[in-house]
């Protein structure tokens, strides 16, 4: 890594302090390289802004597939640490997510099924990148817009009080 990166050894060392540190750098620079490709024009509607930011995000994990399946995807817990960077990551996510629909990001029921709709995606994701692209990038899009259009339900069933009815409209306003 000290040679590819042109430097000493022992900067490598003095910088991230041992191997894992290296690692764990390596894991937040992609979860920030993930977040910037998450981020779209933030002028556009509600419904398109979602759209391209979905499709951002598929078209990064394409084009990181390996990265994606072994270390973004699939790593469930193996390392602890790091699985928090990306976790913090999709909360992120779905905060601003919230925030576009006009839903209360500290709401529990908006939070449980928050965290449905970063479990489908995740699992769709996946298979997607796992059957070689099987299903067109904006067909992948708009499933995931029906995934969070029934966990706004969800919310709403678990908690009343969460209008979902602005965030349907629109989502499914084009």
């Amino acid at each position: 890594i000290a040679k590819g990166a042109g430097v000493a050894h022992g900067l490598l060392f003095h910088h991230f302090g041992n191997k894992r540190g290296i690692y764990l750098a390596a894991m937040r620079e992609v979860a920030a390289q993930m977040d910037a490709a998450f981020v779209v024009d933030p002028t556009l509607a509600p419904a398109e802004l979602l759209r391209q930011a979905f499709a951002a995000h598929l078209r990064y994990l394409a084009g990181h597939r390996g990265l994606a399946l072994r270390c973004v995807l699939r790593s469930g817990g193996a390392d602890p640490e790091a699985w928090e960077v990306f976790q913090s990551a999709r909360s992120r996510a779905l905060g601003a997510a919230a925030g576009v629909l006009g839903i209360d990001p500290a709401n529990p029921a908006w939070t449980m099924m928050g965290r449905a709709v970063v479990a489908a995606i995740d699992e769709a994701s996946v298979y997607w990148l796992d059957n070689e692209d099987r299903f067109d990038v904006d067909v992948m899009v708009e499933c995931f817009v029906t995934i969070v259009i029934s966990a706004l339900r969800g919310a709403h069933a678990l908690d009343a009080s969460v209008n979902i009815d602005a965030a349907i409209e629109a989502l499914t306003a084009r």
